[in-house]
């Protein structure tokens, strides 16, 4: 996608509502832009929705999302600001027995604006959720530590939820491959029901589910 006139992408741009029971993989959202008047600056940008005000819940994502922003803001028009999740971009609802393995690269060139990046959504309540991720970011704008907030799994109510990602290291949010295939680790830990969710044969290796070996929904 090229300049755009809206500014929140995801398979859903906005949920006020709920969505669940639903998986989706190979996302691939590219956008690219430049300031003009016409069309949008800041983006919202999540695998499944880009503004959650609603309840997501037994969902997962799969895939990955480029931003691209060249600037040409002018210094009297407000900055731009970015902001990109797994699961949903800005969480101002509840986030709930979820996943997303997701790759989320942004590039940013203008002086200033903020850049916002988390495995499952920034903002929110988080819940009982796992987030597998790598990130990218190259920001050419000023003070990098004050504009590029690495939100890690995101939230800021965060329950009981998980992450696994090559640059981090290990914490109490953090998980281990050997985790990630233990079906005690999602029904024990995480919490998943599994009158949900189907979660056997499961194989994480080098970083990625095998293909059809990941938890997958009972009604796919």
């Amino acid at each position: 996608i090229k300049n755009i006139d809206i500014d929140t992408l995801g398979i859903f741009g906005y949920n006020s509502g709920i969505i669940e029971n639903v998986g989706i993989i190979n996302i691939n959202i590219n956008v690219d832009w430049y300031y003009e008047p016409e069309y949008i600056t800041s983006l919202y940008s999540g695998g499944i929705v880009g503004f959650n005000d609603g309840l997501i819940d037994n969902c997962y994502s799969f895939g990955e999302i480029n931003l691209k922003y060249y600037g040409g803001r002018y210094d009297s028009v407000a900055p731009v600001n970015i902001c990109s999740g797994g699961i949903a971009a800005v969480n101002n609802g509840i986030i709930s027995n979820s996943y997303t393995k997701i790759n989320l690269s942004i590039e940013f060139y203008d002086k200033i604006g903020t850049v916002y990046i988390a495995g499952i959504a920034v903002n929110g309540t988080i819940e009982n959720c796992l987030a597998i991720f790598n990130k990218e970011i190259n920001y050419l704008g000023s003070n990098y530590l004050d504009n590029v907030k690495d939100c890690g799994i995101g939230g800021n109510n965060i329950i009981n939820s998980y992450m696994y990602r090559l640059d981090e290291k290990i914490k109490d949010s953090t998980c281990s491959f050997k985790d990630l295939n233990s079906n005690e680790f999602y029904i024990d830990k995480l919490k998943w029901s599994i009158t949900k969710w189907n979660l056997n044969n499961i194989i994480f290796e080098y970083d990625n589910y095998f293909k059809n070996s990941y938890p997958r929904l009972n009604n796919e």
